[in-house]
């Protein structure tokens, strides 16, 4: 297993783990190619038998002085494996080394697994945010103080 930073030649098995793993929310390939490369922040891949399995974009807040998890998914093959439980953890020490202290995120209130994901690894939920996957697609805004 690896997790390293991704780079352009990812972007096609990310593209196939973000389709296979959101529905309304899913990013582009010119979203996903800019979270790579110009974003700032983070983006990193995990690799299992030199295959990407999950991949992490974070995005750093220079004004809030925090980390917020713009999005994080596993390969649909790969789940069950603790691979998210992994990038939570570098996402954690992410934050750590910058000295942030706190760490937030947007979650469908329909992701249950993410959700205990979260909830496990301390992140409290501070506001519901209706519609903002849209119509009807309500999100959790949670927050882990660091």
């Amino acid at each position: 297993m690896l997790i390293r930073r991704a780079r352009k030649s990812d972007l096609e098995a990310v593209l196939k783990i973000e389709n296979s793993s959101f529905e309304a929310e899913r990013f582009t390939r010119s979203q996903l190619l800019y979270l790579m490369t110009k974003a700032r922040g983070l983006f990193l891949v995990l690799e299992l038998e030199a295959k990407i399995a999950a991949y992490l974009s974070v995005l750093t807040h220079k004004k809030r002085h925090s980390l917020r998890i713009y999005s994080i998914a596993v390969d649909p093959a790969h789940r069950g494996m603790k691979l998210g439980q992994l990038l939570i953890e570098k996402t954690i020490a992410y934050a750590t080394e910058l000295q942030l202290p706190a760490i937030s995120l947007e979650v469908s209130t329909r992701n249950s697994s993410a959700i205990a994901l979260y909830t496990q690894n301390g992140f409290n939920t501070v506001e519901i945010l209706k519609d903002y996957y849209g119509k009807g697609e309500n999100a959790l805004k949670m927050i882990k103080k660091l």
